[in-house]
């Protein structure tokens, strides 16, 4: 019987030193055959491994124990919000984002896309590196794309390791400055209607390109000196759009 005892006990420091061989640096072997003995692993804490320690004999049994520290890393940055609003006048897209606590980040980058899936770069904005106060960041994208685009801000610590925000999502109505001109063809006069109150300048060029009338937000415009022929009105607005409609005028 003590030999099957002595023979269980062998086994068992055999798969505790190949066991700690797989999770430590140095493994130690205390004890004999007779009155019990432990098999204790030590090595560098690390925040994956254990230190596992083995004690006690063929006859007494064992204990499992842990030795190490784990060392805390501390989150690049706490993100406390990200939004995109549409600054309806001007027709662009505000960003918002602000940070409770920022470790080691270098920048933000802000994205956009049109289906969410391929994105593209619009600016960098460069981060605190570290910092554990409130800090408050915006953007004005002054050309968005129209209709449904997405946004979503990155954030790269200066080891190049990089997060995400979650995406948010705008719309710019593509009909929104909506052009149109009446009566269309014309003899004498025409008028101009737009979608909402939005400032403009209105530019009327022939089909050779010269410039035949130029002013800001005219509603009614008298066409009794031009020839006949094809006309290209161009509205500029405020916000950076430009929208172009063909006027005939035929006396």
């Amino acid at each position: 019987m003590k030999s099957k005892f002595f023979k269980t006990y062998i086994y068992f420091i055999l798969f505790a030193v190949l066991h700690c061989n797989a999770y430590a640096q140095n493994s130690i072997f205390l004890g004999g055959n007779g009155s019990g003995g432990d098999v204790s692993c030590y090595s560098q804490a690390d925040a994956t491994l254990n230190n596992n320690i083995f004690a006690g004999g063929y006859a007494s049994g064992f204990i499992v124990s842990s030795i190490g520290t784990i060392e805390e890393v501390p989150l690049p940055v706490t993100l406390l919000y990200f939004e995109a609003f549409i600054k309806e006048k001007e027709r662009k897209v505000e960003l918002k984002w602000a940070t409770a606590s920022e470790n080691n980040n270098n920048f933000f980058t802000i994205e956009r896309s049109r289906n969410g899936l391929e994105w593209e770069k619009v600016v960098i904005i460069n981060g605190a590196g570290s910092s554990s106060t409130l800090l408050t960041y915006s953007y004005i994208d002054q050309v968005p794309y129209k209709g449904i685009s997405y946004y979503r801000l990155k954030q790269t610590d200066f080891d190049g390791k990089t997060s995400y925000s979650k995406i948010k999502t705008v719309n710019i109505d593509t009909d929104r400055n909506a052009l149109k001109l009446y009566p269309n063809p014309t003899n004498d006069r025409f008028y101009i209607v737009t979608s909402d109150e939005t400032d403009y300048s209105v530019t009327i060029s022939d089909l050779f390109g010269k410039t035949v009338f130029k002013d800001n937000n005219n509603k009614e415009i008298s066409t009794q000196n031009f020839p006949d022929g094809m006309y290209i009105v161009r509205i500029n607005y405020t916000g950076g759009e430009t929208t172009i409609v063909k006027l005939i005028v035929s006396k």
